[in-house]
C-alpha cells in the first residue's frame, strides 16, 4: 500500500530528539524548535492573593489572552519556543498596573508569575494645574488608528475611539508620566516612553509604532487526501482553515493542497469540496508547528480521521547530513506484523503512509532505498500510542550517503 501523510504529534518530537542524540550538530538546532502551552499567573504585589482581571499579549507574537474563568491564569496555547516580552493590556484602574516582563519558553516549566503594582494616587511633582493631553500614534509617515494607552499608575485606559489618530486624556495634572500602549496591535508594537507634561509644553505627544515587528514563526501546510480503505491518493479536494485562510484547492490534480506561511498555532480544517464520488468529511483540528517543514499532513477521506484505537502512520525519510526529506520512488518500507509494503510513488515526497494502524509497537523493515544511501540506524521501531488528539503518528527515519 502506498500513501503520503504527515502529521505532527508530541511523541514525534521526542523520537526525533532521540534519533539525533548522536548527531550533536543537529541536536543543537532541534532544541530550539517546538511549542508549549504556557500560563501567566497574576498576583497582587502586596501578597493578598491572585488577581482575576488581567489580560496579556506576547508582544509581536500573540493575540490578547484574558483570565476568562477567573482562576488567576491566562493561557496561551502552542507558543513556539523563544523569548517574549509580556505586556498587561486590561484596564486595572488608576494606580494599578503590571510592568512588562520577559519570559523564555523552551519546553520547561509552563507557569510564569506577573505581579500587579499598586501605587497610591498622588499629585505629580512640579507646577500645579491640569490640561487635556493627547497621544498621537504614527506608523511610518501616516497616522495609526488602533492604539490604546495608559499613563502608568495615573490614568484609566484611553483609546482612539473616533479613529482620528489621537487618544485623549482629559484634565491631566502636570507631571512626568510613562505612556504604555495596551491594545493588541500584533504584529506591531509601541515601546513605553516618557513624557514631561508642563504648562509650557505642547499638549500633543507622539507615539511611534515599531514597524519592524518580531518574526512570527510559520510553516507551509500541505494536506494530502487518501482513501481510508486502500490508501489511494484522491484528487480534486478543496480545504479552508476556518476563519483564517482563503479556500485552497488541488489545482494541479496531485492530491495535495498547500497553504503557505501559516503561523504556528491551532486551526480547524474544513473540507469545502470533497473528491469526486466521496461525501465531505467533518471538520478536524490541527496544530501547525515549525517541525512541519518536513511534512505533509494526510487527510483520511472519512470521519473520524482514524477509527478508535488506530492512527494513520507516516514514515518520513530524512538525509542525515542535510536534514532534508529524500523523495524517491525507490523508497519502500513496511511495518513488521502491521502492514504490507508501501512505497514513495503515488506522490513522490519522501513519505510513506499507512492508514488505520492499530496502536502498538512495530518494527520498520526498509525494503529498498535510493541508490547511494543506507540506514543511519538499521534497528528502527515506531510506537503508535495515540497519546494525543491527533489521529496521525509521524516517524523520522534517517538515511546517510554510503561512503
Amino acid at each position: 500500500m502506498t500513501a503520503y501523510l504527515v502529521r505532527p504529534i508530541l511523541t514525534l518530537l521526542g523520537c526525533v530528539a532521540l534519533l539525533l542524540a548522536s548527531l550533536p550538530f543537529a541536536a543543537a538546532s532541534l532544541a530550539q524548535t517546538g511549542t508549549q502551552d504556557i500560563y501567566i499567573w497574576t498576583y497582587e504585589n502586596d501578597g493578598s492573593g491572585s488577581s482575576t482581571d488581567a489580560c496579556y499579549v506576547l508582544l509581536g507574537y500573540s493575540q490578547e489572552g484574558c483570565d476568562l474563568n477567573g482562576d488567576g491564569a491566562v493561557l496561551f496555547e502552542d507558543v513556539a519556543y523563544g523569548t517574549y516580552t509580556v505586556r498587561q493590556t486590561a484596564d486595572l484602574g488608576p494606580g494599578r498596573y503590571v510592568d512588562d516582563f520577559t519570559i523564555t519558553v523552551n519546553g520547561g516549566v509552563p507557569d510564569f508569575a506577573a505581579f500587579i503594582v499598586t501605587t497610591a494616587a498622588q499629585e505629580p511633582e512640579g507646577p500645579s494645574g491640569t490640561r487635556d493631553l493627547y497621544i498621537a500614534t504614527v506608523l511610518g509617515d501616516a497616522s495609526f488608528y488602533d492604539a490604546c494607552y495608559v499613563l502608568v499608575g495615573y490614568s484609566l485606559v484611553g483609546c482612539d475611539e473616533n479613529r482620528d489618530g489621537y487618544v485623549l486624556f482629559e484634565d491631566v495634572a502636570y507631571g512626568v508620566y510613562t505612556v504604555r500602549q495596551t491594545a493588541d496591535i500584533s504584529p506591531y508594537g509601541v515601546y513605553d516612553f516618557t513624557i514631561d507634561f508642563r504648562p509650557t509644553t505642547d499638549n500633543v505627544f507622539y507615539a511611534y509604532v515599531d514597524d519592524s515587528p518580531a518574526v512570527i514563526p510559520s510553516s507551509d501546510l500541505s494536506l494530502i487526501t487518501r482513501d481510508p480503505d486502500d490508501g489511494e491518493l484522491l484528487r480534486g479536494a478543496c480545504y479552508e482553515l476556518v476563519g483564517y485562510s482563503n479556500i485552497g484547492c488541488d489545482e494541479n490534480n496531485d492530491g495535495q493542497v498547500t497553504f503557505a506561511d501559516i503561523p504556528v498555532g491551532e486551526y480547524d480544517v474544513r473540507q469545502v469540496t470533497a473528491p469526486r464520488g466521496y461525501d465531505p468529511i467533518e471538520n478536524f483540528p490541527i496544530t501547525v508547528t515549525t517541525s512541519w517543514d518536513y511534512l505533509g499532513i494526510v487527510v483520511s477521506q472519512d470521519s473520524p480521521q482514524a477509527p478508535r484505537g488506530t492512527d494513520n502512520v507516516s514514515i518520513v525519510f530524512i538525509d542525515g547530513n542535510t536534514f532534508e526529506r529524500v523523495a524517491d520512488d525507490n523508497i519502500c518500507v513496511s511495518l513488521i506484523n502491521g502492514s504490507q509494503a508501501g512505497c514513495d510513488e503515488s506522490l513522490i515526497d519522501g513519505q510513506v503512509d499507512f492508514l488505520g494502524v492499530r496502536h502498538g509497537s512495530y518494527g520498520i523493515e526498509v525494503e529498498s532505498l535510493p541508490r547511494g544511501y543506507e540506514l543511519w540506524d538499521p534497528a528502527q521501531k515506531v510506537i503508535v500510542d495515540g497519546t494525543d488528539e491527533f489521529p496521525n503518528t509521524v516517524w523520522f527515519v534517517y538515511i546517510v550517503p554510503i561512503n
